[in-house]
């Protein structure tokens, strides 16, 4: 029976120890972000942009080198904040998004801090697309994603 304390404590240990580690080196935020995208309950909104903020990037890589760009827009019954995805990624795209920009956002729309959001999968404007997410909620500038042209 002893023994058995004992294995379970170590075990215990062990999966503090790896949590832990796993928070200093940003596993756990990569958790969260990921299980913020549903996509089971994606929506489309057409909106406006009220304007382009940005978050500083709190986890990963670039924890410190880069920002996450975010949006205010309005549609005909709310306001709303947009995820889009890092900086770094935003800018290297063909289409760009500003102030007064008429925009349709397809994204789960979640409860977050007590505000909806929309963390984005996709933006068009003009008839062009910027694809942020893949149909998992996985975003594309992650991986072998990257690496290939993410608009249409």
């Amino acid at each position: 029976m002893k023994k058995l304390v004992f294995i379970g404590i170590v075990a215990m240990t062990f999966v503090m120890v790896t949590f832990i580690v796993a928070n200093a080196f940003g596993g756990i935020a990569i958790g969260e972000r990921i299980r913020m995208y549903n996509a089971q309950i994606t929506t489309t909104v057409k909106c406006v942009i009220s304007e382009v903020g940005q978050v500083d990037q709190v986890w990963g890589p670039m924890k410190g080198k880069s920002y996450g760009v975010n949006l205010t827009v309005r549609t005909d019954k709310e306001t709303l904040t947009v995820y889009l995805g890092p900086s770094w990624y935003i800018d290297r795209q063909d289409i760009t998004i500003g102030k007064n920009d008429i925009i349709e956002v397809k994204g789960c729309k979640k409860i977050f801090n007590g505000k909806f959001v929309i963390v984005a999968q996709e933006i068009i404007k003009n008839n062009k697309v910027l694809i942020l997410r893949d149909n998992d909620g996985n975003p594309v500038w992650e991986g072998e994603k990257a690496a290939k042209i993410n608009y249409r």
